[in-house]
């Protein structure tokens, strides 16, 4: 906590909002791109493999 002294509450209170905020966009952007990845996983097996099936040529 020595890193702490030096500071003032608000530079505290500043400095925990901002690692507060960064974390939550990082994890909804992860949140949102692995969505994504699984809405493409599940979509495009069942839209391709009927093609090539019907049209082997």
């Amino acid at each position: 906590m020595e890193m702490f002294s030096s500071m003032t509450m608000p530079a505290i209170f500043f400095t925990g909002l901002l690692v507060l905020v960064v974390l939550g966009a990082a994890l909804y952007i992860g949140v949102r791109l692995a969505g994504q990845r699984r809405a493409e996983a599940e979509h495009h097996p069942r839209e391709a493999a009927p093609r090539t099936d019907r049209n082997p040529d």
